[in-house]
């Protein structure tokens, strides 16, 4: 093993900071979007998906330090916000959705 004196010193630089890196992965895991996928095009997308999420749930709890509904709910209102469009437009065509399905997109 080698010391620490012998390493380069960027070496020993990235040893002391990374952890910010491994922070941000444990926070990202608790609630990801990730899936067992085959391609790295797919799983290198859905990680940016994520730290996109958490950097949004942390622009939100930054600028609105009063909001304490925490990060789940913070989830579901994204999710919600962001599938609004598509669901309504979806609603709308007169295409043969189920009774089921209809009564949750008009919620």
């Amino acid at each position: 093993m080698l010391d620490e004196k012998k390493k380069p010193e960027i070496i020993t630089y990235y040893n002391k900071t990374k952890s910010g890196v491994d922070v941000l992965d444990k926070l990202v895991h608790t609630h990801s979007c990730k899936s067992a996928s085959s391609g790295w095009s797919v799983a290198f997308f859905l990680n940016m998906l994520d730290i996109a999420e958490y950097n949004a749930f942390v622009r939100r709890i930054t600028f609105d330090p009063n909001w304490q509904q925490g990060r789940r709910l913070f989830l579901h209102k994204l999710a919600t916000q962001l599938l609004h469009g598509h669901a309504s437009s979806r609603f709308r065509t007169p295409t043969f959705l189920e009774v089921t399905k209809r009564r949750h997109i008009q919620k």
